[in-house]
């Protein structure tokens, strides 16, 4: 399907831009996120992800000028997957090692004044 010109193909390529926009923001927000710039008080602050991106309806076909910045992205988004993981799993150590901590004694009195 060869890609629209004029002024359709020109409202296709700015619809890309802004949908390539979003991700990109997206996929910068979790890398702040992994690379421990954002504190918990300011991850409140961060546009919450869908479960599942879904394109917006007739978004139409990626517009040839802009298939390499598509294609970044993807790589981009990949490597962060791969960190993600890798997070995932140190956190999965580290509640495992906290979970073979015994846990704190009771307030309760540790000894009886016999003498008082």
């Amino acid at each position: 399907m060869p890609f629209p010109s004029g002024s359709a193909g020109r409202l296709l390529a700015e619809t890309w831009e802004a949908v390539l926009d979003q991700l990109e923001g997206d996929l910068a927000g979790a890398q702040r996120v992994l690379d421990a710039e954002v504190t918990a008080d300011d991850a409140g602050a961060l546009r919450p992800v869908p479960d599942a991106w879904l394109p917006p309806s007739g978004l139409g076909p990626l517009p040839p000028e802009l298939a390499a910045r598509a294609h970044d992205l993807a790589a981009a988004q990949v490597e962060l997957a791969r960190r993600l993981e890798q997070a995932r799993r140190r956190a999965a150590r580290h509640l495992t090692v906290l979970d073979a901590v015994p846990a704190a004694p009771s307030p309760a009195p540790v000894f009886v004044d016999a003498r008082g």
